[in-house]
């Protein structure tokens, strides 16, 4: 009946899908959707196929690496292992040292002074490390980081300058839309190596300046204590040293 079938799409729809051996595939159970009269004798049901076998082109042996090897998500989901890289050698370099500081840091500011935390987030990540690599674009100039190209019109906004969001510009905007609110919008394709370089090179910064005590949450993004600094430091000034 009518509601039998309903039940049986919703059940397919929500069935878990996943990849193998280069294969999109569908584990869904035998179909059960009954039909009105018997079979007729003689005849053996045909096998129930996977409804998504039947429409899912076969993937190339490395299209799973070209996805991670050009993927925004990826990176930054993989952020965490090179940190933690980053962070062992920084710890091993200055253990004795950042113990002690540690040590002093919490003696001193558990009985006057506040606990003083920033977060750091770097706007436009992507787009300004692009800027840095091209001295030749002016500030003025609308750039975004996509995969897809001006030629190509396909995929999406990644990051934006500043320049670009003044034409209405901004990170998950299709590039064919992009390109019509600003035609003279310049494309940068993705530089993971670049991104992870920069990266650390502001993480180097941040714990310089808050002597260690620092968080990372992205390549990007981080929070650092800086404390034991704001005893004798302003906050705002440590923040604009920053």
């Amino acid at each position: 009946d009518r509601q039998h079938v309903a039940d049986a799409r919703h059940r397919a729809r929500s069935t878990p899908r996943a990849i193998a051996s280069g294969v999109l595939f569908a584990s869904i159970p035998p179909a059960t959707v009954r039909r009105r009269g018997r079979p007729s004798r003689g005849r053996r049901a045909a096998p129930a196929r996977s409804r998504a076998a039947s429409f899912a082109p076969p993937m190339a042996n490395n299209a799973v690496t070209n996805f991670h090897a050009n993927s925004r998500l990826h990176f930054i989901g993989s952020w965490r292992a090179r940190y933690d890289v980053f962070l062992d050698a920084k710890l091993a370099q200055k253990q004795h040292d950042s113990a002690t500081n540690r040590t002093r840091d919490v003696a001193s500011t558990s009985r006057a002074t506040p606990r003083t935390i920033f977060h750091v987030d770097m706007d436009c990540f992507f787009a300004s490390v692009a800027m840095r690599a091209r001295p030749e674009l002016s500030t003025e100039t609308p750039l975004a980081v996509s995969w897809g190209t001006s030629a190509s019109k396909r995929g999406e906004v990644s990051s934006a300058n500043y320049a670009a969001r003044a034409f209405g510009v901004k990170a998950g905007m299709w590039l064919d839309e992009a390109l019509r609110l600003c035609p003279e919008l310049v494309l940068a394709p993705y530089d993971f190596a670049e991104y992870e370089k920069v990266a650390l090179e502001v993480y180097e910064i941040l714990f310089e300046a808050s002597r260690g005590e620092c968080v990372g949450i992205s390549c990007d993004e981080a929070f650092i204590d800086v404390t034991s600094r704001c005893e004798s430091e302003d906050a705002v000034a440590v923040a604009e040293q920053i």
